[in-house]
């Protein structure tokens, strides 16, 4: 992933810029691992579950599509389907950076809203909570960050045999 560009205008950009680096930091821990780390099934520290951290990595993916999806909707754009990622290192990494992109071109150009048009997009997420822009941007950019520290756990579990 790329390092943050300049500061994007506006709030709707300084919450876009914390989401490029919540996924910078995800990505960095990407960038350690090859295919077979990815896929190898690892316990997670406190909680004892299974999992890998690719299950992790398409699981922070699939959200982001969702995200991008409730920003479609309540701009009245057209939806765009769920293709699924194979599980290789580089392949999430680059779908993780387009959908920050995706992100940012939803909404470059509405940096000039007011905090009552901001407010006032709302949005009704699958599970059952609404949302406006600003505390979409926000639950997605603490979504990334929670599931970072699960990877960094799960590369860290001395369970694992030393990690990766």
């Amino acid at each position: 992933m790329r390092e943050v560009r300049m500061r994007r205008p506006g709030a709707l950009g300084a919450l876009v810029d914390e989401l490029e680096r919540a996924m910078g930091d995800f990505d960095a821990l990407l960038a350690r691992v090859d295919g077979e780390a990815l896929a190898k099934p690892r316990t997670s520290p406190g909680t004892g579950e299974i999992t890998s951290v690719g299950e992790v990595a398409e699981h922070v993916l699939y959200a982001a599509h969702l995200y991008a999806a409730l920003l479609r909707t309540a701009f009245r754009l057209p939806a765009q389907g769920w293709v699924q990622v194979p599980r290789e290192p580089l392949d999430l990494r680059q779908r993780l950076q387009a959908s920050l992109d995706d992100t940012w071109e939803l909404l470059q150009d509405k940096t000039d809203w007011s905090d009552e048009q901001v407010e006032g997009t709302r949005m009704t997420a699958s599970w059952g909570s609404v949302y406006d822009l600003e505390q979409l941007l926000e639950h997605a950019i603490c979504h990334v960050l929670r599931h970072r520290r699960q990877v960094e756990g799960l590369l860290g579990d001395p369970a694992t045999e030393g990690g990766v």
